[in-house]
């Protein structure tokens, strides 16, 4: 049998001019490599336009050009994580076949208005609660919003190498709980820094920096039926 399907994201870049874009608003734009296949890696763009922005309270000069502020532009942001869902949705549903453009819609207005929180795979449910299952032996209740304050980045930008050896919980000085994660590389001792995504496939980064991989859920399995 082999390897589950994944996806990984190397890249992306956040894009505003028309001339790029082909139309007024803003795109998020993903470089995406199926299966591990660099040679088949395909762009897909995100894009939302002036009017949607305008909507969800977005406010520009008629007639000039479309916007984010700078720290809407980066990994984390609403807008991002919005446009990731979008794209990850449509590449699962469609089992990395549906490689077309998104156009968000006014219709969606009411889901970018709702906080998007971080992504967080380090997350096993136990009856009402929840953990963080990184580490098994030393769980540590946590929440989404709890997520929100590990370093770990969000998995578009975190190495697929990198492994836990054991987590903490800390407050910081405004008295905000954090989970803290020690970690280390599975096929070397360089770890990338909080900060830096893992981009790369040029065969010369350290071995650690290898994007992570979003596997696709696997497909339902038929009905078991009985003739008569």
């Amino acid at each position: 049998m082999g390897e589950q399907h994944y996806f990984q994201i190397p890249a992306f870049r956040y894009l505003d001019n028309p001339l790029n874009i082909g139309k007024i608003g803003v795109a998020f734009e993903f470089y995406i490599i199926p299966d591990g296949h660099d040679a088949s890696t395909f762009r897909t763009k995100v894009f939302f336009p002036s009017s949607f922005l305008v909507l969800v309270g977005k406010q520009f000069v008629p007639g000039s050009r479309a916007f984010l502020l700078p720290e809407e532009q980066k990994a984390g942001g609403k807008f991002f994580r919005y446009a990731f869902y979008r794209l990850k949705n449509q590449l699962e549903t469609s089992n990395l076949t549906n490689r077309n453009d998104i156009d968000v819609v006014p219709n969606d207005a009411k889901q970018l208005q709702r906080p998007l929180l971080k992504q967080c795979d380090f997350r096993a449910s136990s009856g009402r609660s929840l953990f963080c299952c990184a580490d098994s032996r030393n769980p540590i209740e946590t929440s989404a919003i709890l997520c929100e304050g590990c370093i770990l980045p969000e998995p578009v930008l975190r190495c697929d190498s990198l492994r836990i050896t054991k987590t903490f919980g800390y407050k910081d000085l405004q008295g905000n709980y954090h989970i803290k994660p020690e970690c280390y590389c599975l096929d070397g001792n360089t770890i990338p820094s909080d900060d830096e995504p893992c981009v790369g496939f040029s065969g010369r980064e350290p071995a650690c920096w290898v994007p992570f991989k979003f596997y696709l859920p696997p497909p339902p399995k038929p009905p078991i039926g009985f003739r008569a």
